[in-house]
């Protein structure tokens, strides 16, 4: 059993926009509601707030019929990321799995699959989407190595974890999230190594 319990805290969704991905994305700029979809992503994702009139935008983005693949494939993952702010991941995962259909090679979509995973408690699999947007080279490995570590001390592998948080802050010096991670980590073992007190007998 995980000695700290259930680890959780903030969970680093990435959101796809409309007109670049890792300057890879090549978009419509002219479809006002898919833009309108990724800056509703956004707020979705920073404020933690969603409504579902933002889904209806993204509803009408993606059912329009006008947009190039990649504009779609970001699309549903932006309309993913607000299903799993308003807590449907059953439905921001049918969107993500979509969105892989159309490409699989896109680092983002794992992490956001990722997370998903870990949402559902399901930590290999979330450690196995971080691994693949890791081997396609997510640009923000920081939000990969807090999310990873937090999976692989859910599964009692300290050691991993501690190395994925310390991963993190070495990209971001100070980063809160990954040091309040790692501390927790750290004064784990400080307990496991304190001398027990003798047990007493009644």
């Amino acid at each position: 059993m995980n000695r700290a319990g259930l680890i959780s805290g903030t969970i680093v969704f990435m959101v796809l926009s409309n007109f670049s991905l890792a300057q890879s994305l090549v978009v419509d700029n002219d479809n006002s509601l898919a833009v309108d979809c990724y800056n509703r992503s956004v707020q979705a994702v920073s404020a933690q707030d969603a409504r579902f009139a933002d889904i209806e935008v993204c509803n009408a983005a993606i059912n329009g019929g006008n947009l190039l693949s990649n504009d779609l494939r970001a699309t549903l993952v932006n309309r993913g990321l607000i299903y799993a702010t308003l807590g449907q991941l059953d439905r921001a995962g049918e969107d993500y799995s979509r969105a892989l259909e159309l490409a699989d090679d896109v680092p983002e979509i794992h992490l956001n699959q990722g997370n998903l995973e870990f949402l559902a408690e399901n930590w290999d699999q979330a450690i196995s989407h971080y691994n693949q947007a890791e081997a396609l080279g997510l640009t923000q490995a920081h939000a990969l190595h807090l999310n990873r570590g937090m999976a692989f001390e859910n599964s009692d592998r300290f050691d991993e974890a501690e190395a994925e948080y310390m991963a993190a802050l070495e990209l971001v010096p100070g980063w809160q999230p990954a040091l309040e991670k790692l501390q927790r980590i750290e004064a784990g073992r400080s307990e496991e190594s304190s001398p027990q007190s003798p047990q007493q007998l009644n």
